[in-house]
């Protein structure tokens, strides 16, 4: 397991790197499951906040592909659950998430396919938290977040 401090994003409407987990090639296996939870706070009003978690090669930034893109814009803060999984193999994965409001909404569903990647975790890979503004004097922050990874080959 892995964690992270609070990171905040404003002053700016270009997505924003908040936080980079960067993990070693292989650690995976051609079946590791990670799951990462967050926890994002953002001013209310109606301008669109997005926070995303996206995988890539070590460096990619926001270049790596976005696991999970977030809407905040009618919520104050939410709890965020993103799962993925080498899919058989160490270059195939397949993203899962869910987000809920503080207003208790619980857990949810989502209306379209399930994210897909093509990322080379046997090698050094990067897990990364970012953030975009549509309103530059907006504010987004990643108060905290966790990393969990499972292996099934290893016991």
């Amino acid at each position: 397991t892995s964690t992270g401090a609070s990171s905040t994003l404003t002053g700016t409407t270009s997505e924003t790197v908040l936080a980079t987990l960067s993990l070693p090639g292989g650690v995976a296996g051609i079946n590791g499951f990670f799951e990462v939870v967050n926890s994002w706070e953002v001013n209310s009003d109606a301008s669109a906040k997005t926070a995303s978690v996206r995988l890539g090669a070590q460096g990619a930034g926001t270049g790596g592909t976005a696991l999970r893109a977030a809407s905040l814009a009618t919520l104050v803060s939410g709890y965020e659950q993103v799962s993925f999984k080498n899919d058989n193999s160490q270059s195939a994965q397949k993203a899962f998430g869910s987000l809920a409001g503080a207003a208790g909404a619980g857990w949810g569903g989502g209306g379209s396919a399930t994210p897909t990647a093509a990322i080379n975790t046997a090698s050094a890979f990067d897990l990364v938290w970012t953030g975009t503004l549509a309103d530059a004097a907006d504010t987004l922050i990643l108060r905290a977040w966790a990393v969990t990874l499972s292996r099934p080959d290893i016991t």
